[in-house]
C-alpha cells in the first residue's frame, strides 16, 4: 500500500483524459471529490469496496507506470481481489468494466485496448 505522500504525488500530476493512454488537462487535478462526481454521473454510488479497487489501481500505476495492455491490469486486479470473487466481484462493482471505470475514476490513463469498439466490450 502506498503512503499518503505517494498518493499526493499522483494527485498533483496532470489529470488524465479518458482518451486511451494520453495525458491532457493540466488545469484540473484528480481528487476523491472529482471521482465521486464522475461516479455519480455514471450512476455509481461509491462504497468502500469501490474505493479499495480505485486505490489499488492508483497504487499499481504509481508502482508500474502506464499499463499498455488491459490484460495486465485485469490480471493484477483478479489476483488482488480473488478472495472476494475476482472478476465476478469486480464486475458487480464496475458494470462497464473494472479496468475502464477504476482507471477513469482513479485518474490514471486507460490501457490501449481497454475498450473493444468492434464488440462493445470493455475490461
Amino acid at each position: 500500500m502506498k503512503t499518503t505522500a505517494q498518493h499526493d504525488r499522483l494527485k498533483n500530476e496532470q489529470e488524465w483524459t479518458w482518451t486511451i493512454g494520453t495525458a491532457a488537462n493540466p488545469q484540473s487535478q484528480w481528487s476523491e471529490s472529482k471521482a465521486q462526481q464522475l461516479a455519480a454521473q455514471a450512476g455509481i454510488q461509491l462504497s468502500e469496496s469501490h474505493w479499495e479497487v480505485i486505490r489499488y489501481v492508483r497504487d499499481y500505476y504509481l508502482e508500474h507506470g502506464f499499463v499498455r495492455r488491459s490484460r495486465e491490469l485485469s490480471s493484477a486486479l483478479n489476483a488482488r481481489f480473488h478472495e472476494q470473487g475476482g472478476k465476478k466481484y469486480l464486475y458487480r462493482l464496475f458494470h462497464r468494466g473494472p479496468v475502464l471505470e477504476a482507471c477513469r475514476l482513479g485518474g490514471v490513463p486507460l490501457p490501449e485496448n481497454c475498450v473493444d469498439q468492434s464488440f462493445g466490450t470493455s475490461f
